[in-house]
């Protein structure tokens, strides 16, 4: 009897080490949401485990690490979420900050796991990025879009991790970041040919700088990329100018083709095209018949093809160029406009760091739906969350932004049009860009706020 009871001492330290270790914070961590019925929590604990292999083997938590684990299932639950993949990403989430990397960051790279199958070092790799050069204060519209490219065109964890080391490097030493990101992105999908990517990148900036002689094919991309500068200017989306570039530098359009089909796409969006649909438009017709019909022919061809089927405002209805949003400016909200953007962007694939209608995030939907309307607004929704006039729930107009902390900690992560009729229009990472009803409980016991930055 005295044996057994000994035995029972000392397993009893055990049982507690179980339930304060590893397994034990997750599974808490997975009970303290109501949202989950109990066939989900044990459908969620059985990914989650599957992810993390040797679970016994790693420390306990942080404080910190337990908010970044619960935020990536709070998020999956807002985002309605498969609750497999919930578990296969807050798994892999779990292994990379287990591994260093930063909960903040990985909770972001996570949205890309939610629509986008992410192995673990990717997942990982993504987040240091992220933090990287969030850390360094590249603008946000450089990185989301340099990371963005990286993941969903496959790019190995190595090489995305260098991508943004190199950026970081070319802040420091004043290169043009955006110039610098599109170099990198066009070295690397060519092929390094064996060549690392810090190399790579070390050879990029001393050509940007000047220190290295230029050749046919470096002045071909240089005059491309002034194209795309000047189509910018003139009101081409940032996001789609580039996208376009890529295709005109990877499939050997001329200069001086491409620079005609750059001035189109900026007459397109100044004719009230929709930019992106135009851009796709010339993308397949160039693949399809470049150099057997005049450039001439395929700009006239699909720009009225587009006209005739994706115009968003009538020819002559008045172009106003997008300006940036202040206190001082006052835009009236046309109403027709916003319904036919909204309309013509449901459907679209969610794309973390997209901000088209080939892929969009949902930031990156309310950017381009408030841009065609004349308001250049900021590029991430807790930037957006600072602009326009703060609203009350029960006072929502349509065209109204509002905000979510769909991580249940930090700060705003989420953002949508208000539509009307307790309604709103987002981008999902599991629906792409829909419409949702506000009066759901994880829509409504995460609603922050509401701006109003056009009436």
């Amino acid at each position: 009897m005295r044996k057994i009871f000994i035995i029972f001492l000392l397993l009893i330290p055990l049982a507690v080490f179980a339930q304060n270790g590893l397994r034990g914070q997750i599974e808490r961590a997975v009970e303290s949401i109501e949202e989950f019925s109990v066939a989900e929590r044990g459908a969620l604990l059985r990914n989650i485990f599957a992810s993390l292999p040797a679970v016994s083997t790693y420390p306990s938590l942080t404080p910190e690490q337990i908010k970044g684990f619960s935020g990536i299932l709070n998020a999956g639950i807002f985002e309605e979420v498969e609750i497999s993949r919930v578990g296969k990403v807050a798994g892999l989430g779990l292994q990379a900050m287990l591994n260093g990397a930063d909960p903040t960051a990985v909770n972001e790279a996570a949205l890309m796991g939610f629509s986008l199958d992410l192995d673990g070092p990717k997942l990982r790799s993504a987040a240091q990025a992220l933090k990287l050069m969030q850390s360094a204060e590249i603008p946000s519209d450089i990185y989301r879009q340099a990371i963005s490219y990286a993941i969903y065109n496959g790019w190995t964890p190595e090489n995305i991790l260098g991508f943004a080391q190199g950026v970081v490097r070319g802040k420091a030493e004043n290169i043009p970041l955006d110039k610098l990101t599109l170099s990198i992105i066009i070295r690397v999908d060519q092929g390094l040919g064996g060549i690392p990517i810090a190399q790579s990148v070390e050879e990029e900036i001393a050509y940007i700088r000047g220190l290295r002689i230029s050749d046919p094919e470096r002045a071909r991309l240089d005059s491309i990329y002034a194209s795309m500068k000047t189509a910018v200017l003139n009101g081409v989306p940032e996001f789609i100018a580039k996208d376009f570039y890529y295709n005109a530098a990877e499939e050997g359009w001329s200069a001086d083709d491409s620079d005609k089909l750059f001035y189109a796409l900026a007459e397109g969006v100044r004719k009230g095209l929709t930019p992106e649909k135009l851009a796709l438009a010339f993308i397949i017709r160039m693949e399809i018949d470049y150099g057997k019909v005049p450039i001439e022919t395929i700009i006239r061809d699909e720009s009225e093809y587009v006209k005739k089927h994706f115009a968003l405002k009538k020819e002559d209805e008045p172009y106003t160029p997008p300006v940036p949003h202040s206190r001082e400016i006052r835009v009236s909200l046309n109403l027709n406009l916003m319904v036919k953007s909204i309309q013509s962007f449901v459907g679209t694939p969610y794309v973390w760091g997209g901000e088209t209608r080939r892929g969009t995030d949902c930031s990156g939907f309310t950017r381009t739906v408030f841009n065609e309307q004349g308001v250049i607004i900021p590029r991430v929704s807790y930037q957006q969350f600072t602009i326009g006039a703060n609203i009350r729930q029960k006072d929502l107009k349509y065209g109204d932004l509002i905000f979510f902390n769909k991580n249940g900690w930090g700060r705003v992560s989420h953002v949508g049009i208000y539509v009307g009729n307790g309604r709103f229009a987002h981008a999902s990472c599991s629906k792409g860009v829909t419409v949702s009803n506000l009066a759901k409980r994880y829509y409504n016991k995460r609603f922050t706020g509401a701006r109003r930055v056009i009436s």
